[in-house]
């Protein structure tokens, strides 16, 4: 089986887009033409990492009627083939495991087994380029990643990076390998994914798989089941484009963003692997449809957790990083809104999370070396949020504001042991601790300037406006590349916020 989909993944790679679309749907009836044999579900390979504390499912196929008994760690379990070959177990809830053992699938005269499984927790990082950006990447040109990987050494960590295949339909199963982490795993590995699982293995110290299903330059829509596009009203202009697209018989490098292209290829084959929690970077495909990716992002979470049958499975989503010139004045920011908008999702979701990112962009490069940041931050929350580690997991929020006359006082939440102005170099743009960067305010004419600031309290920010401007609205960090530092005292940053609902046309394009 996986030499099967190795050849043909590695065959698709070979030809341009057009042709690698007709292979990926040659995938599909891979499942079909092997039916007759015993098989386990490709995600289970050697040194696999099992989910710890839920039932965790085992799933395969085999002759339709036959009778399959899988055992691990101890536990038995039995299952018959249905009238379309697969079957699966479930083994009961176990304790996390840091030593190797052997899962064995028997039917008949037939047997699999596969070596060196850990129990622990696994994560699923997905989204496009930016959580698909791997260490050797960033290492090109940033010496602080360079010099992780020849440290990446750690048997407890496990990496399973699934094949950038898209297809029509969902297929059923994927070319799964999982790989010890050593420095050749980790460099071609998703950098926020593999530095996120040091740390929590670290922190945490129990086994710590983690699973790449991104894909760069996709859109939500790539991600999402093909029904849930087709019907839902957020994406009616997403539906008039593929089929402007269509009627132009345009073939171009994205001939691959139709509804559901990726989710049939890189999350339906491993539903429902059992999972820790999900990390999610993705947006510059969408960022300017900003006003609809709360409705989407919630109709991806609550859909992938009725799939994995997880109703509270966890979620933690970046913010976009500062991309774009900076600007000597006051603008609007598609990437803001995005962000206030991800938040509003995060938030109707439930259970789900936003870091923010302001100090980890780049001006010129919308795929910023600082992977570190993201990581950090993700792991933060989920140390927090997930495992339950006291203390502050992220940055400021705005709690409240007030004006009097030409002052605003502005209070924050989230601050520890109190808000600081941190000295900063954002991409050459050096910023002193001395004074706080990054607040404008307008008056009634809603043009926006920026002012001074100062922290007059542990949570407090005294704003002073220009003579003559009585503000009547407030922003933080608000533009595509900002010039901010504003921090709390454990040294997140703060998140970009905006006090006023002011409307801003949908640009066009990104």
């Amino acid at each position: 089986m996986s030499s099967v989909l190795f050849f043909m993944r590695n065959l698709s790679k070979k030809f341009n887009h057009v042709y690698g679309r007709i292979f990926s749907v040659l995938l599909l009836l891979i499942p079909v033409a092997l039916n007759a044999e015993l098989r386990l579900a490709g995600v289970f390979s050697n040194y696999a990492v099992l989910q710890r504390g839920v039932d965790c499912p085992i799933w395969g196929w085999a002759d339709p009627g036959e009778m399959v008994h899988v055992e691990f760690a101890g536990h038995l379990k039995t299952a018959q083939a249905d009238s379309s070959g697969r079957w699966q177990v479930r083994l009961p809830a176990m304790a996390a495991n840091p030593a190797g053992q052997s899962l064995s699938v028997r039917s008949g005269d037939k047997r699999i087994l596969r070596e060196q499984l850990l129990i622990g927790d696994v994560w699923l990082c997905s989204g496009q380029s930016n959580m698909a950006w791997t260490m050797r990447q960033s290492a090109r040109v940033h010496p602080p990643i360079k010099q992780r990987i020849p440290q990446a050494k750690n048997a407890q960590i496990r990496l399973l990076a699934l094949p950038k295949v898209f297809a029509d339909a969902p297929i059923e199963d994927v070319d799964g390998v999982w790989k010890l982490a050593n420095a050749q795993s980790a460099q071609s590995f998703s950098a926020i994914g593999y530095l996120f699982g040091e740390t929590i293995q670290r922190e945490v110290g129990v086994p710590i798989g983690m699973i790449n299903a991104s894909r760069g330059a996709t859109w939500i829509e790539n991600w999402l089941a093909q029904g849930i596009v087709e019907h839902e009203e957020a994406y009616a202009k997403y539906r008039q484009k593929r089929a402007h697209d269509l009627e132009k018989e345009t073939v171009t490098r994205k001939d691959y963003n139709f509804p559901g292209s990726f989710f049939h290829t890189m999350i339906h084959p491993i539903i429902p692997y059992a999972l820790k929690g999900v990390l999610w970077y993705q947006g510059e495909g969408n960022v300017w449809e900003f006003s609809l990716y709360d409705q989407k992002i919630v109709h991806l979470i609550q859909d992938w957790r009725k799939r994995w049958g997880q109703p509270q499975m966890p979620f933690i989503l970046s913010e976009l990083a500062p991309y774009r010139d900076y600007s000597e004045t006051a603008v609007d920011s598609h990437r803001c809104r995005f962000g206030v908008a991800l938040a509003a999702g995060a938030q109707r979701a439930g259970h789900a999370w936003t870091i923010t990112i302001t100090d980890g962009g780049e001006q010129k490069d919308i795929h910023p070396r600082y992977k570190e940041i993201p990581a950090e931050r993700f792991s933060a929350l989920a140390l927090n949020k997930v495992y339950g580690k006291d203390g502050i997991a992220h940055g400021p929020k705005l709690a409240s504001w007030t004006v009097d006359g030409g002052t605003i006082v502005v209070d924050f939440s989230s601050v520890g042991a109190g808000l600081e102005a941190r000295a900063v170099n954002l991409d050459g743009h050096a910023l002193s601790a001395e004074s706080v960067f990054g607040f404008e305010i307008a008056g009634a004419d809603q043009h926006f300037q920026r002012v001074a600031a100062k922290i007059t309290g542990p949570n407090q920010v005294t704003v002073t406006a220009p003579d003559g401007i009585e503000p009547v609205a407030l922003r933080y960090a608000w533009a595509g590349f900002p010039l901010c530092n504003l921090y709390n005292s454990a040294g997140f940053a703060t998140y970009p916020f905006r006090t006023d609902d002011w409307a801003w046309p949908t640009p066009k394009k990104f």
